[in-house]
């Protein structure tokens, strides 16, 4: 995760001092708001994977069903999938699957939410301290891994539309399969962090003017920027040079 998170904002550096009109009016004309019934569903989810932690019969629930599905070692798959969906909303536009976004954008949100994302995870690990499902470990809830595959699950949805953002909930739920089935979660956890995961994402979107606007991205048309790093092999210097057109 840490290493997904050093590539978008790496990303972000390279990519935002360089804009055209294009990615200017989609960022004026297709912005997505906030409006309450956005956090239904990720409310939801997040109020269900809690009653698991906080109230005994749902923890008395959970522990049955680890129990019944036991634990096997398996191909530790879901440690690379949870990244997937994430890497398809970066880099589906260029396969010629159409973003309504550029990638500059993409770049902003996907940071942002991924941000967002693991700040929640692991400051509410650290809360809750909740013991793992086969560790001594106290940081089960919520499930990292999950919530990684959901952000860019409904990422991909938000940007793609419902067909290629079922194929990324497909991938995030085979995630917090898998994270239970290798016992390293319980099933409330994984519930908690899908609605984590959504949440974040959407955030990212909300955020996005804001973003744009502290990156110094929404200049009047014509305008446009460049920043480039140059090494000199002489003396070993590094420069940055920057250069704007009116």
């Amino acid at each position: 995760m840490k290493r997904v998170l050093s590539f978008l904002l790496v990303a972000l550096v390279i990519v935002s001092p360089v804009y055209g009109n294009d990615s200017i009016r989609v960022a004026e004309t297709d912005t997505v708001k906030f409006t309450p019934q956005q956090l239904i569903v990720p409310g939801a989810l997040v109020a269900v994977g809690a009653l698991g932690v906080a109230v005994p019969p749902f923890v008395q629930a959970r522990k049955w069903i680890n129990k019944e599905i036991g634990r096997h070692d398996i191909v530790p798959v879901d440690d690379y999938l949870q990244y997937a969906p994430l890497a398809g909303y970066l880099f589906l536009d260029f396969a010629g699957v159409k973003s309504r976004r550029p990638f500059v954008d993409r770049v902003i949100v996907g940071a942002t939410a991924t941000i967002l994302t693991v700040g929640l995870t692991h400051g509410i690990k650290w809360c809750v301290n909740e013991q793992r499902p086969h560790s001594e470990r106290m940081n089960s809830f919520p499930s990292g891994h999950s919530a990684m595959a959901f952000v860019g699950a409904e990422l991909l949805r938000q940007d793609y539309g419902p067909w290629v953002g079922a194929a990324g909930y497909l991938a995030a739920t085979a995630v917090g399969v898998m994270r239970i089935v290798r016992g390293y979660h319980w099933l409330n956890d994984v519930v908690a962090s899908a609605g984590i995961g959504i949440l974040c994402a959407r955030a990212g979107e909300w955020l996005l003017p804001f973003n744009r606007r502290w990156l110094g991205l929404d200049r009047k048309r014509g305008e446009a920027a460049v920043l480039v790093p140059t090494y000199s092999p002489f003396d070993g210097s590094v420069n940055l040079s920057f250069a704007m057109t009116f």
